[in-house]
């Protein structure tokens, strides 16, 4: 009867220590859902805020938008015509003119090039550097693997 008593008691303690495990599993459950249910009401809200600060934006531009447009119909319509042309001009001369520097930039470089004059080459240097720095580095670390696997065997 001792025995019996005693499996009974393992029994009891076996089914309270299952009984405890799963409520710990069960509140560990719990809490990531809490967790991974703030992470998305927190990326909810920062979407909500920056669609807020577009909408702002957006409204800050219309509202300028319509004083400019405001501004614009005080002027008389021959003298806003002439403007509009004195700015569509000034746009186009801005345009030949980088046009034009671009173009002389690329027949120096060329007349450079005939005459035998080596170009500006620190990019090119730059970048070599760096290829044989990388291709070192690699050969070192095979050196290593190689050196570890050896120490292995």
């Amino acid at each position: 009867s001792l025995l019996r008593l005693a499996k009974a008691e393992r029994i009891k303690q076996m089914t309270a220590e299952a009984k405890q495990r799963r409520e710990a599993a069960e509140a560990e459950r719990k809490a990531e859902t809490e967790k991974r249910n703030a992470k998305k009401l927190e990326a909810i809200a920062l979407a909500e805020g920056a669609a807020a600060q577009r909408r702002s934006e957006f409204q800050k531009r219309k509202e300028a938008r319509k004083l400019k447009d405001k501004e614009r119909k005080k002027i008389p319509k021959p003298e806003l015509k002439r403007m509009r042309a004195e700015e569509s001009k000034q746009r186009r001369a801005d345009a030949e003119a980088k046009m034009r520097a671009a173009r002389v930039a690329k027949e120096e470089r060329e007349l450079k090039v005939q005459a035998g004059i080596p170009e500006d080459r620190t990019v090119s240097q730059e970048f070599i550097k760096r290829a044989e720095r990388r291709a070192r580095l690699k050969e070192q670390s095979k050196q290593r693997r190689v050196e570890a696997e050896s120490r292995l065997k």
